[in-house]
């Protein structure tokens, strides 16, 4: 057949072509900027705010953690009203690991998690019920700044943590006591009110 029929038809192309399977996802462009303003509530790519500024494809989904430990995931926002109390709006990555610091009426806790699957837009809690977060990030930061507030007879007003001596587990777990002193503040940078020259203790987890 080509031997007959070949000089008849020649090929009007240099080189044939195969088309190959791309994943949209992996392709697509982060053309979005999700931002927060602390002021108004709202998050979302349509929001004009200063804090987070997450790059973004429109296949993502975000994840938004709040002062009291609640945490989702949700759909790309253009502009959804989340209130004055987020305390984290990201990508969200079931291996990440997060650094936390909450407290309840008895005690402070610190606790290093990965959130792992989720439900879209189902509501979680990753502390107790009725406490509050004093400190949380992605990662680990090497140092945990931990002040006090005054108290009578107090010695100590400020101690220092490493967070990698605290075992990486999940969500739920309750993590290793700081403290039952009264936490002015938790951080990854000494604040304005560390004294450097008063007496600074390390905790040490048990």
């Amino acid at each position: 057949m080509l031997e007959k029929y070949g000089p008849q038809y020649p090929r009007l192309t240099t080189k044939s072509s195969r088309h190959e399977e791309v994943d949209v996802k992996e392709a697509a462009f982060k053309a979005f900027k999700v931002a927060y303003d602390r002021e108004s509530g709202y998050v979302g790519y349509k929001v004009s705010g200063e804090e987070f500024k997450v790059e973004c494809t429109k296949f993502d989904k975000i994840l938004l953690v709040f002062k009291d430990g609640t945490y989702k995931v949700t759909e790309l926002p253009e502009k959804l009203f989340v209130g004055q109390e987020l305390f984290h709006c990201g990508l969200p990555d079931r291996e990440k690991i997060f650094t936390c610091a909450y407290t309840d009426r008895n005690a402070s806790y610190l606790k290093r998690f990965k959130f792992g699957g989720t439900i879209l837009n189902k509501a979680y809690l990753c502390i107790p019920e009725k406490s509050r977060i004093l400190y949380f990030a992605p990662d680990t930061p090497k140092i945990l700044y931990v002040r006090y507030k005054p108290a009578p007879h107090q010695k100590v007003s400020q101690q220092t943590c490493e967070p990698e001596a605290v075992e990486v587990k999940s969500p739920k777990t309750r993590g290793r006591q700081l403290s039952i002193k009264d936490i002015s503040s938790v951080t990854a940078e000494p604040t304005r009110g560390w004294d450097e020259k008063a007496a600074t203790t390390k905790i040490v987890f048990a």
